[in-house]
């Protein structure tokens, strides 16, 4: 089975960086076979190609639903249709369901069937910055944690 660990953002806006961080320290640990990590960027129309086929897809981003900074959000992508308001989306482009959707439909991409998100609660997207701020930075080592606890069970 292939599982990919997408981190979505941009490093150098502060808390959105966190998915681009996490992915980052994962390439520095040991992972296991058949474990694909791939940093997104800042996402949008681009993702299409970065998502590859196989069975299962974890994303991890920054998120903004009113939550205490750092909380860590486990979300299905049904989740993100049903949740309002919440940003997972790059401002100047196609938020992530466009992508799926777009990758599947209309360029017949094989989209993984297991979707899940780890999203942390962002206490600053705006500020220029290669650092996350306290509390988002002290969930990066836990978000990387149990990102491994995940591809232990998968």
């Amino acid at each position: 089975m292939k599982t990919q660990v997408l981190g979505i953002g941009n490093s150098i806006l502060s808390d959105d960086g966190v998915g681009v961080h996490v992915v980052e320290r994962l390439k520095a640990e040991e992972i296991l076979p058949g474990v694909v990590l791939t940093v997104g960027g800042t996402g949008g129309s681009v993702l299409i190609d970065m998502i590859e086929e196989g069975d299962r897809l974890i994303i991890v981003d920054a998120i903004v639903t009113g939550a205490a900074p750092g909380t860590i959000h486990e979300l299905s992508v049904q989740d993100i249709v049903s949740t309002v308001p919440i940003h997972l989306a790059s401002a100047h482009d196609f938020d992530f369901l466009t992508i799926l959707g777009l990758g599947k439909e209309v360029l017949g991409k094989e989209i993984p069937s297991e979707i899940m998100i780890i999203a942390v609660e962002a206490a600053d997207i705006t500020t220029f910055s290669e650092e996350c701020t306290p509390p988002v930075k002290d969930a990066v080592d836990r978000v990387v944690q149990l990102v491994k606890l995940k591809l232990m069970h998968l």
